[in-house]
């Protein structure tokens, strides 16, 4: 029952710093403020949460992994989000091999939708004056196009400016004929002068006669009233969409329910130190299947250790047992030569412990984030899990971090996540282990370098 309570204190202290932060007082209308949370919403990468929202992809050098991770984002805001991972080689990530999934190969499906209830923004007010000025400015301009529009004043410049035009050309084919009259008539005025201004006049005609042509054109060529009306609507609705993206928003806070199935494979080998020598060590190959339903709630501010992630869930799966097995590395060694001079060792993983398959479970899990100092740079993680299994006594596990992030001076720079952990399994030994909650537990640096891919979402 020990762990059983820690894990109670722990989800409540993160559920009461979350009821310490306060609601801001929302300007923008609730349309505006939707757009701006799916916005956010659909930019948020975490590629260490079980949450798979974002696009990212990230290698791990050490054990040869590959992870990658991308999302469908529908028009009512909610995301659909895909990833997948598995041992690479040579660059490649395969999923079959030899008809049989890949050693490593797992992927999760997961569908977002918000809870439209936990939902508001922050922002500096400079910000939303500048964008009801701009607005403002907008609508004037759409309410002067539209009142031309339906007075059809292109229509009616194009008709004046042809006018104006045939009026000039006519002036002009005048002038010619007059000047040429008196180049035949003249004895006293020099002919040479009167050739050159008529030289002039007749290049202002040729240029003249080619603006009459294309102003005779365009006039041909004006749409239907109906089609300026949705030209003039899409060019409001576009210029709207670049003033609404350049809102810069200091803070946000949202919840969403997250829904997901995955399959996970293990492919590996079992010690047995018990069994004959010659069959001591087997292959084994377990593929796993779980449904997942998670509730997560997000306050981000630039304050200072005023951020704060929380993600609960609840898994059912059809799993094994092998991340209670001890992993042991074996070496076998051939001998060659008439007297096994020369000798081949070949070293590899294995399992060791009771192996068991098929075991229905049912784990109740949360990841929290508590984010520190300035602009987010640093968090505390922590990750406890409850997990129920038939024919064997449940086991409560606890992890633990302290995650630094890195960003580029640019603002599509790429995020690096590092995050020295640990993972303590079976804080109340139920599995009968003989080695010691230290030795048992697992220790580690993560590090990722995801490449991010922000999503434009235009939901109204």
């Amino acid at each position: 029952m020990k762990q059983k309570f820690t894990l109670i204190l722990l989800l409540a202290l993160c559920l009461k710093g979350y009821g310490q932060v306060q609601d801001t007082s929302i300007h923008f209308d609730q349309k505006l403020v939707k757009r701006l949370i799916y916005k956010e919403f659909a930019n948020l990468i975490n590629p260490e949460s079980n949450n798979i929202i974002g696009n990212f992809a990230s290698i791990d050098a050490k054990d040869a992994e590959l992870n990658f991770a991308g999302n469908i984002v529908f028009k009512n805001g909610s995301i659909l989000g895909i990833k997948a991972n598995g041992g690479i080689t040579d660059g490649l990530l395969s999923i079959f091999s030899n008809t049989e999934f890949n050693t490593k190969f797992g992927a999760d499906v997961q569908y977002n939708f918000l809870f439209h209830k936990k939902k508001t923004i922050e922002y500096f007010r400079s910000e939303y004056l500048k964008y009801k000025k701009q607005e403002g400015k907008l609508k004037q301009e759409y309410k002067i196009k539209k009142i031309e529009l339906e007075h059809e004043n292109a229509k009616n410049e194009l008709n004046i400016e042809i006018v104006k035009i045939q009026s000039e050309i006519k002036k002009k084919e005048k002038a010619i004929t007059d000047i040429g009259k008196l180049i035949d008539t003249t004895t006293t005025l020099n002919k040479d002068s009167l050739a050159l201004q008529t030289k002039k006049l007749q290049i202002d005609l040729e240029k003249q006669n080619s603006e009459l042509a294309f102003n005779q054109d365009q006039l041909a060529k004006i749409p239907s009233k109906s089609q300026q009306e949705t030209e003039l609507n899409n060019w409001y609705n576009l210029k709207l969409d670049t003033i609404e993206s350049n809102i810069k928003i200091s803070g946000f806070k949202l919840g969403w329910f997250s829904i997901g199935y995955g399959i996970s494979n293990n492919s590996f080998k079992l010690f047995d130190p018990s069994s004959p020598f010659d069959s001591q060590v087997s292959k084994h190959n377990f593929l796993s299947h779980s449904v997942e339903l998670k509730y997560n709630y997000y306050i981000y501010t630039p304050v200072a250790y005023k951020t704060f992630f929380i993600s609960v869930g609840a898994k059912y799966s059809f799993e094994d047992n092998l991340s209670s097995l001890t992993k042991v590395e074996i070496s076998e060694a051939e001998s060659y030569g008439p007297n096994n001079e020369r000798k081949i060792t070949d070293k590899y993983n294995a399992y060791k412990g009771a192996y068991k398959d098929s075991l229905h479970t049912v784990s109740f899990n949360a990841d929290f984030y508590y984010f520190l100092f300035k602009d987010n740079k640093a968090a505390i993680h922590i990750y406890p899990e409850e997990k129920i299994a038939t024919g064997i006594e449940p086991i409560t596990n606890l992890g633990f971090g302290f995650l630094f992030t890195f960003k580029n001076k640019t603002e599509s720079g790429n995020i690096v996540n590092i995050e020295p952990y640990a993972n303590l399994f079976d804080l109340a030994n139920n599995r009968h282990s003989e080695e010691s909650l230290v030795k048992r537990s697992d220790y580690g640096l993560r590090v990722t370098f995801p490449f991010n891919f922000k999503t434009n979402v235009k939901s109204k």
